[in-house]
């Protein structure tokens, strides 16, 4: 009896420690994927995005969820994010779905934010003054 003991409290524990390790493997196992394109419609917890697939070389529309955990980059929240707007997308797909982790929105940069160097320095066309003339012999 004390061997079926032995062996039922060894094999237990292995056992026990398999299956959390599958667990963990499970989780791991999701892969984080990066796709952009243009925003087509939203909801409050879903975005649209026109992007294009390389494998059936056409465009696609693809549907991304939307957490409380999703982290934005130049908008505050979904709520900003307009048709048409270019993203770029970080996600994993858990179950077949498409949970966006990060979501950078492409703003066009305002003249307001240039550096003074980056401005290309406006020259007026030169007017007819005795100083421009070319004079001939």
């Amino acid at each position: 009896m004390s061997g079926k003991r032995f062996l039922a409290s060894f094999c237990l524990p292995f056992f026990l420690m398999l299956l959390a390790g599958a667990t963990v493997s499970a989780e791991e196992s999701l892969t984080t994927e990066f796709s952009y394109g243009a925003v087509v419609s939203k909801t409050d917890s879903t975005m649209v995005v026109n992007e294009y697939d390389y494998e059936k070389d056409e465009d696609v529309q693809v549907s991304y969820d939307i957490t409380d955990k999703t982290e934005f980059q130049n908008v505050n929240s979904l709520a900003e994010i307009a048709a048409g707007d270019t993203v770029d997308v970080i996600y994993q797909i858990e179950n077949g779905i498409r949970k966006c982790l990060h979501v950078s929105v492409e703003k066009p940069e305002n003249e307001s934010d240039l550096e003074p160097d980056d401005l290309e320095p406006v020259h007026p066309e030169p007017q007819n003054s005795p100083q421009n003339e070319v004079h001939q012999p």
